[in-house]
C-alpha cells in the first residue's frame, strides 16, 4: 500500500501552478504528473503496475484526461470523451469504468478501446464501483435540478437503471457522491449532508453520518 500512496495522492497536485513532474514536494512526496491544463479528480490502483487516473477535459483534441501507469511510466490515453470525468474503477475482468458530468459513462477494455454507454439521464455522476462486467454501480445528482437531485444506478450487463425495488429513504435530497462496498449485497453510498445509505442482504437503510 505504501508504494502506491506517494504516486497516487500527488496526482491531485497536477493542476497547481508551478508543480512539475518529478518535483520533490517535501515530506516524502514526489509529483508524478504536473504541468497539466486541468485537474485529476479520480484514481484507481489495482496494482503497483496498473494505476488509472481521470479528470478534466482540457479541450485539446485528445479527449478527457485519462492516464495509465504501467509500473514504469505514465501514458495519456487519447479518446473522444467530451466533458469532465469524476471517477474511475475497474472490475476483475480487466474492464475499466469511468463516469463524469452530464451522465457520462465510459467503458474501456484493452481489446475494444473506449466506449461511451447509453445513460438514463444527463445527471452528473461522481462515484462508481465495479464488481464484474454485469455488476457496476454509479451515483451522483444535480443540486440545481428540480428533479434528479440524487441518483443511484446499476448496470446488469444490458442497461443502466435504478436498482430493482430501490426507493431512496434519505430525508435529504443532496447529491450522492461516492459508492463502495464488498459486494452488491453489502454496499455503502454517501453524500452530503447528514445521511448515507447501506444495502445489506437486499435491504436499504439510512446511516446517520453525523455531519452537516
Amino acid at each position: 500500500m505504501t508504494s502506491l500512496m506517494i504516486p497516487l495522492l500527488s496526482l491531485t497536485l497536477g493542476c497547481i501552478e508551478g508543480v512539475q513532474e518529478g518535483q520533490d514536494l517535501g515530506g516524502g512526496w514526489i509529483a508524478v504528473l504536473g504541468g497539466l491544463d486541468g485537474g485529476l479528480v479520480g484514481v484507481w490502483a489495482p496494482g503497483d503496475d496498473d494505476v488509472w487516473t481521470v479528470g478534466a477535459d482540457p479541450d485539446d483534441g485528445l479527449g478527457a484526461y485519462v492516464f495509465h501507469y504501467d509500473g514504469v511510466e505514465w501514458t495519456r490515453m487519447e479518446n473522444d470523451i467530451e466533458g469532465n470525468l469524476w471517477w474511475v474503477h475497474g472490475d476483475d475482468d480487466g474492464t475499466v469504468w469511468m463516469i463524469g458530468e452530464s451522465g457520462r459513462i465510459v467503458r474501456y477494455h484493452p481489446d475494444s478501446g473506449f466506449e461511451t454507454m447509453e445513460s438514463p439521464a444527463e445527471i452528473n455522476l461522481f462515484g462508481a464501483l465495479a464488481f464484474a462486467e454485469d455488476d457496476v454501480w454509479a451515483c451522483g445528482g444535480n443540486n440545481l435540478s428540480v428533479q434528479e437531485k440524487q441518483v443511484l444506478w446499476h448496470y446488469d450487463g444490458e442497461r443502466w437503471a435504478a436498482p430493482p425495488g430501490f426507493e431512496n429513504p434519505r430525508e435529504t435530497d443532496a447529491v450522492l457522491t461516492k459508492v463502495f462496498g464488498t459486494s452488491s449485497d453489502d454496499l455503502w453510498v454517501v453524500g452530503g449532508p447528514d445521511e448515507g445509505l447501506h444495502l445489506k442482504d437486499g435491504e436499504w437503510s439510512v446511516v446517520d453520518m453525523g455531519t452537516d
